[in-house]
């Protein structure tokens, strides 16, 4: 028994096999569609999840920016020190006077000759405050209170780019997604037109096969083996592009991260990954095919 499933079974692959040689430009089409179709939203979710991890894993402390206000007095900004030190939640307190901001400011432009003229100091006095937690909602609250304090104008977090980035990510991962399920509900169409012309061309012998007794399940296998063939064969091909497009956007991303002071490195295509891509077209492959000829099947019913 064992032994005829094997012989079943090696017959219908030897026919799949026959028939991707036999038209090759055909089976060539096909996997450049399921290959790109693939490759597009595979290397694009890749890319959104290794860049909303690597932000998210940034080994950055959170602090809290409070700027005082343009014409406030010694005597205020000696009242904030003073409120500052006594603030629970607060790690350790920077204070940047505004004269030394100005210094930096004119040092880092080009154009600091132009900054010569100006009579009075425009930038305010400033505080780095280094939180002592780094959960979103204390945050939030501490930096709340401080802006309430007297002489402040205003109390930003530092971080808060990088949470609206990675938040921004994890949408774009999300729409990618349904993108995706879109894309390969239209593979399996494809691959089922594929088949459906294969059949056509095989009506006559599939008739006669199932007037002497052939079941269905003996009918579909040879063909089940070619859209998995067309599948496997596209996801394969698809593998190859998203690890290529992956190596070449590194190259020319890292230049971009070490600018934006980003510790990053994002993954290349992991064999894992490049594996489940292979099987997930596989399985689209199989299933264009099983639909097909189940639709043909029961058109044709003797």
């Amino acid at each position: 028994m064992l032994g005829r499933w094997f012989t079943y079974h090696r017959r219908a692959l030897r026919f799949a096999l026959r028939r991707l040689l036999t038209a090759p430009l055909s089976a060539l089409l096909s996997m450049l569609v399921i290959g790109l179709t693939l490759s597009l939203p595979a290397g694009l979710y890749h890319l959104l999840q290794s860049g909303a991890q690597a932000i998210g894993q940034q080994p950055i402390d959170p602090e809290i920016s409070l700027f005082a206000r343009v014409d406030a007095s010694a005597e205020q900004i000696a009242k904030i020190k003073q409120e500052l030190a006594r603030t629970q939640g607060i790690a350790q307190t920077r204070f940047v006077p505004k004269a030394e901001a100005f210094e930096r400011m004119k040092q880092a432009m080009e154009t600091a000759d132009l900054l010569e003229g100006i009579e009075r100091n425009p930038l305010p006095d400033a505080f780095i405050i280094k939180a002592a937690s780094r959960d979103p909602a204390e945050l939030a609250r501490l930096r709340d209170r401080l802006a309430q304090l007297p002489g402040v104008e205003h109390a930003r977090i530092d971080l808060q780019w990088a949470r609206t980035l990675a938040s921004s990510l994890r949408l774009a991962q999300r729409v990618t997604l349904i993108i995706a399920l879109g894309l390969c509900a239209g593979l399996v169409l494809v691959v089922g037109n594929t088949i459906r012309l294969q059949l056509l061309d095989a009506k006559d012998e599939i008739e006669l096969s199932r007037l002497i007794g052939a079941t269905p399940r003996y009918v579909r296998r040879p063909y089940l083996y070619f859209g998995a063939l067309q599948g496997l064969l596209g996801g394969v091909l698809a593998a190859a592009l998203v690890w290529l497009a992956l190596k070449y956007f590194n190259q020319s991303a890292a230049e971009l991260l070490n600018l934006s002071q980003l510790n990053v490195e994002l993954p290349n295509l992991a064999p894992r990954n490049a594996l489940w891509l292979v099987a997930l077209a596989t399985l689209l492959g199989w299933l264009g095919a099983y639909v097909s000829v189940q639709s043909h099947l029961l058109r044709r019913a003797p």
